[in-house]
């Protein structure tokens, strides 16, 4: 007997069960009620039983019905579209169901590693940064002297650390590379050590401190590894530092770095106090809230002293705003230094400023006092003799059009 024959033979097999299973177990209208959410019509009435009995058997043909799967096959399905690492994972199919939700998260969330990278690459006179949104790596290059503060991708890449928290086990591989060809002896250079050190602190701690609010979060990986570079133990524990905000719940796994480094981290985890990412996050929007003060400041300062302005006479402009909400913008344009979340005070002094300028913005004080100054200026003689396409006039109208998003 043929291939053919055989797989002839199977149908008509489970023809006649399913001919039998839908004879025994259905009326006509369950019959025609399944058919049509079955195919999306209303089948022809006036027909037999035996009719809409074939129907179906049809559909059953035509149609897959992937949830009448075993749960080993489906699981076996899951596992091919999402395993991470080769590739991005193909999350579309969460969407099909809630069924389909619920078994194939629990594949992607409980069974994966999730792996995130993160490398620092000195090279000399030369600073980029490339992120990698579909897999939450980042590479980042530095010169001396890099730059220790956080940027607004740094903070908004804590966004992203949320949908990480959601994995029960993460693997971070951590790269110190040296992209100038030095000789072995020269690896352990002081300036260059200290530089991709402090630079890998303060781009971890993004991603680790909203580590810490994961429930889920059982095991982490550590895997360091140092490309024609050798940081000392004690430089090593500086870069690695963020590490120490983790829960000693954690299991978390060192690769590559001293079993001193490593018994320094344990001995900081749990003692070290976890800043809350709901305030990290209201700092990053009051400093973009602020950097919109600052630009309307500069450019009425640009507009009633010429172009160049000395700092002095800027720091004098005060818009007739109080000293509380000049001090809280100021405050508030200051990102945070990896090294400032050791310091109490700190932390204290720029979370308060944010608050502070986040409820004059919620209470409408701040943006109605702000157009009334805009309003003002627009009336004024110094407004109607500079050309419309001015560049303050453009600064001053996108200050404008994003206060005016406050009010709403």
């Amino acid at each position: 007997m043929s291939l053919a024959d055989l797989q002839l033979d199977a149908k008509q097999i489970c023809c006649r069960r399913l001919a039998t299973r839908y004879h025994h177990k259905y009326t006509v209208p369950q019959l025609r009620a399944a058919i049509k959410d079955r195919l999306g019509y209303n089948p022809p009435k006036s027909k037999t039983k035996e009719y809409y009995v074939n129907v179906m058997i049809e559909a059953d043909y035509t149609i897959f019905r992937f949830l009448d799967l075993p749960a080993e096959m489906r699981n076996a399905v899951y596992e091919q579209l999402l395993t991470l690492g080769n590739g991005k994972a193909r999350t579309n199919i969460l969407r099909t169901s809630k069924q389909v939700y619920s078994e194939a998260s629990s594949i992607l969330y409980n069974d994966t590693v999730y792996k995130v990278d993160v490398e620092i690459d000195h090279r000399h006179l030369w600073t980029y940064i490339k992120r990698q949104p579909k897999t939450g790596n980042l590479v980042v290059g530095t010169s001396d002297p890099g730059s220790e503060r956080l940027c607004d991708q740094d903070f908004e890449r804590m966004t992203t650390a949320l949908h990480v928290a959601r994995f029960k086990t993460i693997s971070l591989t951590l790269t110190f590379r040296n992209g100038i060809w030095l000789a072995a002896t020269n690896a352990d250079d002081e300036r260059m050590c200290n530089v991709v050190s402090r630079t890998m602190s303060h781009h971890l701690w993004p991603l680790v401190n909203f580590l810490t609010t994961s429930k889920q979060l059982q095991t982490l990986e550590v895997i360091v590894e140092q490309i024609r570079v050798r940081l000392s133990d004690e430089l090593m524990s500086k870069a690695l530092w963020p590490l120490a905000l983790l829960q000693d719940t954690l299991s978390i796994n060192f690769v590559g770095i001293s079993a001193q480094t490593v018994e320094y981290l344990r001995s900081e985890i749990a003692k070290t106090p976890t800043p809350d990412p709901g305030m990290n996050l209201s700092v990053l929007q009051a400093h973009k809230n602020a950097q919109v003060v600052e630009d309307l400041r500069r450019a009425m300062a640009v507009a009633e002293y010429g172009d160049i302005v000395p700092q002095s006479q800027l720091d004098q402009y005060t818009l007739g705003l109080s000293d509380e909400i000049l001090t809280a913008v100021k405050s508030s344009r200051e990102l945070f230094r990896s090294t400032d979340f050791a310091d109490s005070d700190k932390v204290n002094a720029i979370g308060k400023g944010a608050t502070v300028l986040q409820d004059s913005i919620e209470d409408k004080s701040l943006p109605t006092r702000l157009l009334s100054i805009i309003d003002k200026f627009k009336k004024s003689e110094i407004s109607e003799e500079e050309p419309d396409d001015g560049w303050f006039h453009e600064k001053i109208q996108d200050a404008e059009d994003k206060i005016r998003e406050w009010m709403e």
